[in-house]
């Protein structure tokens, strides 16, 4: 189960793929100009920088905290406002440009943004390429999708575990698989009628190809294949009639479908405010909950599998109970706003008859 978890980053990518499908059959015949890149766009911004803005707000209290408490709380592991929470790395991280390899450091502020910074610099590729392209757009986006392959093969030092130095050569590798498998899915549905139904026994194969795949490649070269993995397992379940795509259509999962944007954004915050209870228990008690990993991870460890989960289920619950709140009062009401925002269409004036 440790590989599975340790390498569990990989499912980033999975997500990657997701979106290069979804936001092709969304919005792939409806970027025709400049107008309706800019509203896509605008669009783009409401779905993810609301919440993107309460989550890194929330971050900035923290070291807001740390700065006001500074002299009441001892030597602080790390300077207010240094290195990865500087003021540098927040101004990126407003303007989701922090995935982009500027920074010397692995993860700022709210560390999983990473992600998000580098999908948004894509959408807006993505806008780019179907404008200047057309119908040339798939072709495009492959020659670029096997430049960054290339450069997470010979660049990256941790391969596809990539964020801010990488990371958008991942997003743009992932995207495109996600963006071919629905062109292709259209193409079947073109040519036969519909797309083909694959079974349970299928889906059950790809789920357990994902589970051996992520607990074995690690952080080698096979990583890289990930994209490519996933592409499959987003194919068959976009066509599956399956148990597994029965399930992931019943209520309980589809309402973590809803909120699984502000679960993603919002975990961050509570693993740090989890890690800062487990400091003060340490200091109260002087019992070890903080372990630091041969990587230089902390984790929460309470001696022993049940004891741990005393720590960790409640954790579990309270994301989702948190996310519920952020999706019902930030994410909606944010794309609300951004979606009745109007991309005025530019006025020409009409040539005056000359006297």
């Amino acid at each position: 189960m440790l590989p599975f978890v340790r390498d569990s980053y990989l499912f980033v990518d999975f997500f990657f793929v997701l979106s290069g499908f979804v936001i092709t059959h969304a919005y792939g015949g409806k970027l025709g100009d400049w107008r309706s890149a800019g509203r896509f766009m605008v669009r783009r911004i409401g779905r993810v920088w609301p919440l993107h803005i309460f989550a890194l707000s929330l971050f900035v209290a923290l070291e807001l905290a740390k700065y006001l408490l500074a002299g009441h709380l001892g030597g602080a592991q790390h300077a207010p406002f240094t290195g990865a929470t500087s003021i540098e790395t927040l101004f990126t991280n407003i303007f989701l440009i922090h995935a982009t390899g500027i920074h010397d450091v692995p993860a700022s502020w709210n560390g999983p943004s990473w992600s998000i910074s580098a999908e948004f610099i894509v959408y807006g590729l993505f806008a780019l390429v179907t404008i200047a392209f057309g119908s040339r757009r798939a072709v495009v986006l492959v020659v670029l999708s096997a430049v960054c392959a290339a450069v997470l093969l010979t660049l990256s030092p941790k391969y596809m575990n990539a964020a801010m130095d990488f990371g958008l050569a991942r997003c743009v590798f992932g995207f495109t698989v996600g963006h071919l498998v629905y062109l292709l899915h259209q193409r079947q549905a073109r040519q036969s009628g519909g797309v083909p139904k694959y079974g349970s026994w299928i889906e059950a194969a790809c789920l357990t190809l994902v589970g051996l795949f992520i607990a074995k490649v690690g952080q080698t070269p096979l990583s890289v294949t990930a994209p490519l993995l996933f592409g499959v397992v987003v194919h068959v379940f976009a066509s599956g009639d399956g148990i597994f795509t029965g399930l992931l259509s019943t209520r309980p999962f589809r309402l973590l479908g809803e909120l699984s944007f502000s679960i993603y954004m919002m975990h961050g915050f509570l693993i740090e405010m989890l890690l800062k209870l487990a400091g003060a228990l340490e200091k109260t008690t002087g019992w070890p909950v903080k372990v630091t990993l041969p990587d230089e991870s902390v984790v929460v460890s309470a001696g022993g599998l049940w004891a741990t989960d005393t720590f960790i289920l409640p954790y579990l619950a309270a994301v989702v109970i948190v996310s519920w709140f952020t999706y019902r009062l930030i994410e909606l009401p944010g794309q609300r706003l951004f979606n009745n925002l109007r991309i005025a269409r530019p006025r020409i004036e009409a040539p005056q008859p000359a006297l």
